[in-house]
């Protein structure tokens, strides 16, 4: 997951990629993933349930389907080997607003249904993957900034920790350089 945001962050910086809503950073993500070969085409999906979570759609999950549910249900992964809630904070199009509500579903939302996926398979690796690039001359992404006292990064991955969720944030340095830093369940950043 790692190499494909740093794929998605290189394509950015070089013009290749242009992402102007959220469903552009899920279908890229995607592409890299099959170019990759990191999963069976048939084991990666958009937007997917999981079984037993039917309630919840998680934007990229790698797992087989269960096409034969028992009666009642839909068809849906079981097992997953990853589940991915993504966010995306664009650079045009958007008001403070509008990336306060994005800010405001990570929290409300997808941390705490990654959190769901860790309790019902504590081996799946999950992760919020945050694609913020937000540039201002005194903001490197929306996340770089504060609010009560702390970056809004950090309170993100102490929440992703306290559900056993990686965060993977892709980020300005500059107009023209992206970043990825990477934050573990221990909370520990690696670039």
């Amino acid at each position: 997951m790692v190499a494909s945001a740093r794929r998605l962050a290189s394509d950015f910086d070089q013009g290749v990629f242009l992402p102007l809503l959220e469903a552009d950073v899920d279908s890229y993500l995607l592409h890299i993933l099959l170019a990759q070969h990191a999963y069976p085409a048939s084991e990666l999906h958009q937007n997917a349930r999981l079984l037993g979570l039917n309630a919840r759609r998680f934007d990229l999950v790698a797992g087989r389907i269960d096409l034969e549910p028992a009666s009642g249900e839909r068809a849906a992964a079981t097992n997953p080997e990853l589940v991915v809630q993504g966010k995306f904070f664009p650079r045009w199009g958007f008001t403070a607003q509008q990336q306060n509500v994005h800010l405001g579903h990570v929290v409300d939302d997808d941390i705490p249904t990654l959190g769901e996926v860790r309790k019902r398979w504590p081996k799946t690796a999950t992760c919020a993957l945050l694609v913020d690039l937000y540039f201002t001359p005194n903001l490197r992404g929306y996340l770089s900034g504060r609010i009560g006292g702390h970056r809004r990064i950090d309170t993100l991955v102490e929440q992703c920790k306290a559900a056993g969720a990686a965060v993977i944030w892709v980020h300005p340095e500059s107009e023209s350089e992206t970043s990825v830093d990477v934050f573990n369940v221990a909370g520990e950043e690696r670039h």
